[in-house]
């Protein structure tokens, strides 16, 4: 572990390119009696070091010249103190709703005194080599210690947001917005974020009927309106995006001018979801200086759940029964998009998103029959006979049109396992029949 002597050694050089009057100084050097940062004509650094600095050499200068034993109980009072500093902000983040991972001092709203005290009482422990600072993210910023703390989950540290390397960034205030978050991919986006301990915005039409855990706050916006996205964006520094918006889920209009208040609000790393054409967002998106990846995922398994009054009575009509098509858990593609906002490395990617098999609608629908273990009849329609049958649904001609086309002959490119949610994850891409088993309540 470095000492305290290194560190105020490298504080010492980082000021070292100015002294009190703003003129140019040479190297300062750490004076051992009295612990500050002098010149060659003895001017102190504290002239120009922040009141923290002062602070945390004046304490580290008395524990050069104090008695072991002086030095040991004070260490312990100030650990103690320590402790119950931190679980007073934690308290303070629970009880205005936000996640208790973010340390930053603007989310917090702290004081200067405040900071400057943590960091004092933060510093007698480390001198004592009660804290190492390799478990902590962060180290030394402008001379003084990061208000940072190593975020755990089951006793393991959490990684957030995209270092170099596999690591992901534990930026100081970051913060994930997911647009369409009560969405079908969007929840699970939502959810993959907050399970993996980073702040997480959820934006909505209808805030008030959104529902979320514990850590998702929950802000009102319309993508169709970019006016009403300003306290949404504010503070967000990577974004889920859709194409489309409105009632009814009508292609974006306004790409250009949404991609404009989002680069000026701060966004630098974007995701967005395809749909089977594209709006006026992408080629915005693509144009920008935004750090870009898309997400397109082939069928969705929740796509299945239409089924579910059919698979209730035991019976289900289709067209099309050997057709094949490598659906892909909306989890999967929630954690893709997930991952690539919080890792480095996916800028400019598209990712075509499949499941791990090509599986028939007659396998599907024996796989949801065997999750609720009962049997289900599959009936194999003509196309006409399904037009018929859409038509009196209600289904658009347009829609019917589109369905009959792409499930006659699925196209292959997107119906060939490709393994690339394993790839971004880590982790391999869930079977349709993990999902029925998952999803078995519907369907009884």
């Amino acid at each position: 572990m470095p000492s305290w002597t290194a560190l105020q050694e490298r504080m010492c050089q980082q000021n070292s390119h100015r002294v009190g009057d703003g003129s140019p100084s040479s190297t300062l050097t750490r004076d051992t009696t009295t612990g500050t940062c002098t010149d060659g004509s003895a001017r102190a650094a504290s002239a120009t070091a922040s009141p923290a600095d002062e602070t945390i050499h004046s304490v580290i200068g008395w524990m050069h010249h104090t008695p072991r034993w002086t030095v040991i109980s004070a260490c312990v009072i100030a650990a103690v103190l320590l402790f119950v500093g931190a679980s007073t902000h934690v308290i303070d983040f629970l009880s205005h709703g936000l996640h208790p991972y973010d340390w930053a001092p603007s989310r917090l709203n702290l004081s200067w005194s405040s900071l400057t005290l943590f960091d004092t009482l933060a510093a007698v422990p480390l001198n004592c080599g009660q804290v190492r600072p390799a478990e902590m993210r962060g180290g030394i910023r402008n001379g003084w210690l990061m208000r940072t703390l190593p975020v755990r989950k089951g006793g393991q540290h959490v990684r957030v947001a995209g270092q170099t390397g596999d690591e992901r960034r534990g930026e100081t205030g970051m913060t994930f917005l997911v647009a369409g978050a009560t969405g079908t991919v969007g929840r699970q986006v939502v959810a993959a974020l907050r399970d993996a301990g980073a702040p997480v915005r959820a934006l909505t039409r209808r805030p008030g009927a959104a529902t979320f855990g514990p850590g998702v706050e929950v802000v009102g916006g319309d993508l169709t309106d970019v006016s009403s996205l300003a306290s949404a964006l504010h503070g967000v520094t990577a974004l889920h995006l859709i194409n489309f918006g409105g009632d009814d889920y009508a292609p974006l209009e306004n790409g250009g001018e949404l991609v404009a208040v989002i680069e000026s609000a701060g966004v630098r790393r974007v995701t967005m979801l395809a749909g089977w054409s594209e709006s006026t967002l992408e080629p915005a998106v693509r144009a920008s200086g935004l750090a870009w990846t898309t997400v397109a995922p082939t069928e969705i398994m929740a796509n299945a759940l239409e089924w579910a009054d059919e698979v209730r009575l035991g019976r289900v009509e289709r067209p099309y029964g050997d057709s094949r098509t490598a659906m892909v858990h909306e989890g999967d593609i929630g954690a893709v998009a997930a991952t690539v906002l919080l890792e480095d490395g996916h800028a400019g990617a598209e990712y075509l998103l499949t499941g791990p098999e090509r599986i028939s609608l007659r396998e599907k629908i024996a796989a949801l029959g065997s999750a609720v273990d009962r049997k289900v009849e599959f009936v194999e329609l003509t196309p006409d006979q399904a037009r018929v049958a859409m038509r009196a649904q209600g289904v658009p001609e347009h829609m019917i049109d589109f369905q009959l086309e792409v499930f006659a002959d699925p196209p292959a490119e997107y119906n060939t396992p490709n393994g690339v949610v394993e790839k971004v994850t880590g982790r391999p891409a869930r079977t349709f029949a993990q999902w029925a088993q998952q999803n078995a309540a519907a369907f009884r």
